[in-house]
This record gives structure tokens, sequence and C-alpha cells, in this order.
């Protein structure tokens, strides 16, 4: 009997076509198998047609869909505190801690200020200095992680999109606190607070499209990663002596998923169960843009999942 196991091999399969009847563009699946008893899927790849496992449908654990839906950007509001009202010639400050802007250690973090002092006692004059004070304190960082703006009813901080590069620099954000030390009060000589932090909800702008952040670069991140499993464990290593490895992802594509967990069992004594995991990540057409109800299955998905369902996988 076997004393090891393939325990967690997943493979995953970037999806852009599914077809019925022949494969005929990188990025194609065609399902195939009996129905009720076993599937698999053919999958045309830039080096060439490739298939994954049997799998008897008896073999699967679980199989599942998950939509496509973004993550939003993080933005931040400055406001003045309930009753307060600014005071000439006193300095506001607005501080922004980073956690692991350049080693993502959660234990290292990087501070920058926003710092005006104000001249008059409009709250936008306020906003307008303490923005202007941030652009020029970041605008020496080797990476710009934010955008600033004010108006007449704030000081806004709005994450961007981070720095990535397939292989070198993962999809990673970068977590960040902003803060406003409080003001000595002139009449009192106490510590007042000046500032109202708030974050900026979806309702709150009209950009949303614009802080949306699909998972693109999250595919591209586990195809170069999980390709691994299919021969190209060693990437670019042996550079330039090496063959450079196609990949089908897109960073700008959105990808919906189907998961699906089986196992495989041998014969006789050989029966311990090998657990596996196939991974189809599809490229998505779904146009919503809005609440987490509206959005659904992409094309791609839907029919991929309906030739499944045929052969007699059951999805959760």
């Amino acid at each position: 009997m076997a004393t090891f196991s393939n325990d967690q091999s997943r493979h995953l399969y970037v999806v852009k076509a599914n077809q019925a009847a022949a494969l005929s563009a990188v990025g194609d699946v065609l399902v195939g198998g009996v129905n009720g008893s076993e599937f698999h899927i053919k999958y045309q790849s830039p080096g060439g047609v490739t298939r994954t496992d049997i799998v008897p449908i008896k073999n699967i654990t679980y199989a599942k869909s998950v939509i496509a839906k973004p993550t939003y950007l993080k933005k931040v509001k400055v406001a003045l505190a309930s009753g307060y009202t600014v005071v000439a010639g006193k300095d506001y400050l607005v501080r922004i801690i980073t956690t692991g802007q350049y080693d993502q250690s959660p234990e290292t973090q990087y501070v920058k200020y926003g710092v005006f002092r104000a001249v008059t006692t409009t709250a936008a004059d306020l906003y307008a200095g303490l923005k202007n004070s941030l652009i020029a304190n970041f605008s020496r960082e080797p990476n710009q992680l934010f955008t600033f703006t004010s108006d007449a009813n704030g000081v806004y901080i709005t994450e961007k999109t981070p720095p990535y590069k397939l292989g070198k620099i993962q999809d990673s954000r970068i977590s960040f606190t902003v803060l406003c030390p409080d003001v000595t009060d002139v009449t009192n000589s106490y510590d007042v607070t000046w500032a109202a932090i708030s974050d900026v909800t979806l309702s709150e702008t009209t950009t949303l499209a614009a802080r949306e952040m699909f998972n693109g670069r999250k595919v591209a991140d586990m195809e170069w990663f999980y390709i691994g499993e299919r021969g190209d464990q060693y990437r670019s290593s042996g550079y330039p002596n090496n063959f450079d490895t196609e990949y089908v992802a897109s960073t700008s594509s959105k990808y919906d998923f189907i998961e699906i967990e089986y196992f495989y069992a041998g014969d006789g004594e050989d029966i311990q169960r090998s657990k596996k995991q196939l991974t189809l990540a599809l490229v998505s057409d779904d146009t919503i843009v809005g609440s987490e109800t509206e959005y659904a299955l992409g094309t791609v998905a839907t029919a991929v999942k309906a030739a499944l369902v045929t052969k007699g996988v059951t999805f959760a």
C-alpha cells in the first residue's frame, strides 16, 4: 500500500470560451464524459490540447460556482467635527499610517503627514491646504498609493490601485489608517477633537466604477503559481536559457470561478483518498455595476456549468 498522498493537489485552467463540438482557440474548453458516470474537460492551452483528470461523479466531494464581484478601493473623508470652527493661525495635521508598504510585514509602519496652518476660518480653505500639503509630501514616494482631493465638505484620501508585476510583485493592497491629532483650545488650554474621520460609503460617491477592483491580477498570480503543477516548476530561473511560458489570464479581465473538489482512490488495499481540486477561472462578461445582488455569472461560466450538470455534477 502506498504511504504517500497527493493531498491538496490543485489544477487551475483559465477559460475564455466554452465549445460544444471542437476546440478552436487558446482558452477554449470542451466538457466530455459519460452522463451520470464521469466527466473530463479538454483544454486548448498555448502549447496544445490538454485534459483534466477523468473525474468519476461519485468521487466529487462538492462543486460550486462563484460570481465575479469587485472589491472597492478605500476612500476616507476628513471633515470638521460637529460644532468645531477653524481657528486662524492654528496648525492642523492629518497623519496617514501605512502597514507593510514595502515588505508586506504587519509590523512595518510608515507614517506621512499633511500639515496646514489655517489662514482663515473657512473650512474649504483648510481642506484645500491639507490636500496640497499631502500631495507635496507624498510626491517623492516611489509608489503613489493615494489620490488626494478636497471640496467644501472635506479632504478625501482615496486608495490607488497598488503596484503589480506578474511573478515579482503580488497583487496585495496596502492597509492604511488616517488619524488627526487633537488641537489645543486657545481659551481653556485643553485638547479638543477638530476632525471627523469616516470611510466614504458607495452611496456617497458617483465614481463607483473607478473604485472597483476586480480579480484579474489575482487570477494571473494563481495561473503563474499553479502552472507549476503542469511542468513549469522553474519558470524563468534559467534566463536567458529558458523556455518562456505563455499565460492565458489577463490582468484587466474579471473572472467567475467553478470549483470542484474530488478524490482519487485506488483498488484493493490502495484505497486511501487523495484529495484534488479542479479550479476553472472563467472570463466574465457581466457588465453590472451596482449592489451585491445584481452581479451574475457570465455567459462562459453559465455554459460550462450547464455542461457539467448534464454530466451529473451537482452544484451547491
